[in-house]
C-alpha cells in the first residue's frame, strides 16, 4: 500500500504460497477503522509513490552529513538502501548512532529506530 501497489496487482502477482492476498483486505479494514486519518492519507501516496523514498533520503542524507561533520569522518563510505557503511572508531560509531537518533527526531518530530552494527 505504501508503495502504491493495488490489491489487483497483488492478486495477479506470480508469487504463490503467500497470505498477502487474503491478509491485505484485513489490514486495510483495520487501518481504516483504527487510524482513519492515516488511512485517508494513503490514497495520496498512490498518486505519488516516491514520496516515502524522497522523504527518507532527505532525512538520511542530512543525518549522514551532520554525522560526518561532527564526528570528523573524512570519507563518505558507502550509503546503502537503508544504512551507511563507513570506516571509523567505535566512539565515532556510537556518536553517529546518537546523531542519527537526535537529528531524525529533530527533523521529523518522530523517533526512529537506529541500529548500529560492526562490520569486520
Amino acid at each position: 500500500m505504501l508503495h502504491g501497489q493495488t490489491m489487483q496487482q497483488i492478486w495477479y502477482a506470480c508469487e504463490s504460497g503467500t497470505h498477502i492476498k487474503t491478509d491485505r483486505p484485513l489490514v486495510e479494514m483495520e487501518l481504516a477503522r483504527s487510524l482513519p486519518e492515516l488511512f485517508a492519507g494513503l490514497e495520496g501516496l498512490r498518486h505519488n509513490s516516491s514520496v516515502l523514498q524522497r522523504t527518507g533520503a532527505q532525512v538520511f542524507f542530512r543525518c549522514m552529513g551532520i554525522a560526518m561533520e561532527r564526528c570528523k569522518i573524512a570519507g563518505a563510505g558507502v550509503p546503502k538502501h537503508d544504512g551507511w557503511i563507513f570506516s571509523g572508531t567505535e566512539s565515532q560509531a556510537m556518536a553517529v548512532h546518537r546523531i542519527f537518533e537526535a537529528e531524525a527526531e529533530r527533523i521529523t518530530g518522530a523517533k526512529f529506530p537506529v541500529k548500529l552494527e560492526a562490520i569486520c
